[in-house]
């Protein structure tokens, strides 16, 4: 009689062994759902911020205050004022701000009317 390969037992035993550690792994992970996950609320004041910085001459010297999360709107939106240096070095006053879900607003780029009801809107509450 000729030699028995162990080969075959070897490869069996590693698949099993294998395929075990696969279904364990899949039996204990987290499930990824749809929806997003709890706001991280510093990240996003943080992200939303650096979106206003972009549009100023001088982010560096943005400064914010009277910042609110809102979720009026379906989505996280932060609200607040900033004040940063114009083109002349000196600062131009604190002025509301909306930004979230795509959209980036400063007060003095649009009309009062039209910066009262986005804030209304996504902020709620009245100036």
């Amino acid at each position: 009689m000729g030699k028995v390969s162990k080969l075959p037992v070897i490869a069996a035993t590693f698949f099993a062994a294998l395929f075990l550690s696969l279904l364990f792994y899949a039996s204990v992970a987290p499930v990824r759902s749809g929806s997003p996950g709890p706001l991280d609320r510093t990240r996003f004041m943080a992200d939303q911020e650096e979106k206003i910085r972009a549009d100023l001459g001088d982010p560096e010297s943005a400064r914010f205050r009277n910042e609110a999360i809102s979720t009026n709107s379906g989505g996280a939106t932060l609200c607040g004022q900033v004040n940063f240096r114009n083109s002349a070095g000196g600062y131009e006053g604190f002025q509301r701000f909306i930004s979230g879900q795509g959209t980036t607003l400063l007060e003095r780029a649009i009309s009062p009317d039209e910066m009262n009801r986005q804030w209304n809107q996504s902020c709620g509450r009245e100036r």
